[in-house]
């Protein structure tokens, strides 16, 4: 369900909109785009079926001479491909060299393309202390991934186009349960993922936030997404344990205070400031509504 308040969809309406990677979330984009009255031309590699209202195109972004199926001149652009798996050469094609393909045909078919947005992942803080981190914090990521969206912000942000990135926290929604399903004993968690601070949104609010940016003639360059309420993996599991008629122990302590915390803070003042509002502004709404 999409709620967040669209009713300013002068930019939106009659424009052209190109989606690259049409899954968990790009699908979704794809149809509340089209039903705003954008044209929308969504990627995949393979489409199994088509959905209405949008045209489909099969499409390898790592093969550029193929690009000749899309037709070019687009208002708006969206990345948000997936990389296959988590390994180092999944993330440099998904993230680096399709995201470089691509870029390079907009320069020569769009170059007018009123907004590039690129979604990016929280993984390029480094912090694990806690702490809160905005848009101006330090980014020097360990691992991989977080290098890897790094390198790729930088690709997008300094190719020319007028570009935003949104450094999305944790997706979840329908179809992803796997925290109530391990919160209901199906799986184990070790003291430190307990005390470890976790951040999350909601599909329907990644969704909401693009296009919510796409309409907005004053976007900033960059944005993180996410909801209202960092918290605890043991804190969302007491949560979720405490509405469930099938609950576990509800009551148990799963958090000791001489536990240092883990994580970070994820600070959605700059994402609220644009205008936006969380269709799930924590986790609570989202988990009773995502099964």
């Amino acid at each position: 369900m999409m709620t967040t308040d669209l009713s300013h969809t002068s930019i939106i309406l009659g424009s052209r909109t190109l989606i690259a990677g049409c899954g968990y979330v790009g699908l979704r984009l794809a149809e509340q785009l089209s039903g705003l009255g954008s044209e929308v031309t969504a990627i995949r590699r393979r489409w199994t079926a088509r959905p209405e209202g949008i045209t489909a195109v099969d499409l390898d972004l790592l093969e550029p001479a193929y690009f000749h199926r899309l037709t070019g001149n687009y208002d708006f652009i969206v990345y948000c491909v997936g990389a296959d798996d988590r390994t180092e050469e999944s993330y440099r094609n998904a993230y680096l060299q399709g995201l470089n393909n691509l870029i390079d045909f907009t320069l020569k078919h769009s170059p007018q393309v009123k907004r590039f947005i690129f979604t990016s992942s929280t993984s390029v803080y480094h912090q694990n202390d806690g702490s809160s981190v905005n848009e101006q914090s330090e980014t020097s990521p360990v691992s991989f991934p977080g290098r890897i969206m790094l390198q790729a912000e930088k690709l997008l942000a300094g190719s020319g186009l007028l570009s935003t990135i949104i450094r999305f926290a944790g997706i979840y929604g329908p179809g992803r349960n796997r925290m109530i399903e391990r919160a209901r004993g199906h799986g184990s968690f070790s003291e430190d993922e307990l005390h470890t601070i976790g951040n999350r949104i909601h599909r329907d609010d990644c969704c909401g936030l693009i296009s919510h940016l796409l309409n907005s003639e004053s976007a900033q360059p960059l944005f993180i997404g996410s909801d209202s309420a960092p918290a605890t993996i043991a804190e969302v599991i007491k949560y979720i344990r405490g509405k469930d008629t099938c609950a576990l122990d509800t009551a148990s302590n799963l958090v000791r205070d001489s536990i240092a915390y883990r994580g970070k803070r994820c600070d959605n003042t700059l994402m609220l400031s644009s205008g936006y509002r969380l269709i799930f502004p924590t986790y609570r709404e989202g988990y009773t509504r995502s099964e």
